[in-house]
């Protein structure tokens, strides 16, 4: 019982980091910071805040079991001491991720594992190691789009924040698939923009500016690169 309560616990605060960062991340830090993303970052505090969260979570695996879908234990009764007793050893993503190393290699078949691993790794800047789990996670789970779209970012990281063939292709692959994918719609624009490509530039960001919020800073900073790509295009 206790490895079911551990197990819940160590995939709750994984989801959590990954979905609540402390710096927003958006459309405008694409377009206003040539694509750099503000990594992640955990603290204990960020544990402790979200206890009244996670204790919700765990009752309602027990009650209906299969939560996570790579584990097979149900947990019935949490008791908080024990929830606390765990939840003290997530002082820090490191911990964390060597937490989930240790449950993957007893459960390497989970992608969704892998897919969170990875995403704590990119938490940590650490690419190649990212790029590693994610290619995990696509082998098990080929058609997951935001498996793949994680993973080109992670290339694009790695080759230094520049475009290449492999790249490219990847990108257009995933738009056929899905061409309102945000993300993807942001590295092509990048890419058209600096390759001196500017209506392409600016079409890409026009599907952007379709899914954003009208009067949102997204909406605004595409707004104001549309107007920068054609203003080179007017140039002689």
């Amino acid at each position: 019982m206790l490895d079911g309560l551990y197990l819940a616990v160590l995939l709750v605060v994984a989801v959590v980091i990954i979905l609540l960062p402390f710096r927003k991340q958006s459309i405008v830090a694409w377009v206003q910071r040539s694509g750099t993303r503000v990594p992640l970052r955990c603290t204990q505090a960020t544990t402790a805040l979200l206890v009244g969260f996670i204790i919700f979570v765990i009752v309602l695996y027990g009650q209906w079991g299969g939560w996570v879908s790579w584990q097979h234990h149900q947990v019935k009764q949490v008791k908080s001491k024990q929830m606390q007793a765990i939840l003290k050893q997530f002082k820090s993503t490191e911990v964390l991720i060597e937490k989930l190393k240790q449950k993957l290699d007893d459960t390497p078949g989970s992608a969704k594992g892998w897919y969170l691993l990875g995403r704590l790794y990119v938490s940590q800047n650490d690419w190649r190691a990212a790029h590693d789990s994610f290619q995990k996670a696509i082998k098990l789970a080929p058609s997951q789009e935001r498996y793949r779209t994680n993973d080109v970012y992670v290339e694009w990281m790695i080759n230094q924040r520049q475009f290449n063939a492999e790249i490219r292709k990847n990108l257009q692959s995933l738009l056929q698939k899905n061409p309102k994918q945000p993300d993807v719609l942001a590295l092509l624009a990048m890419d058209a923009y600096q390759q001196n490509d500017y209506q392409q530039a600016i079409r890409y960001w026009q599907a952007l500016l379709a899914l954003a919020p009208a009067d949102s800073e997204s909406a605004k900073a595409l707004r104001r690169a549309i107007a920068r790509a054609q203003r080179k295009t007017a140039l002689p």
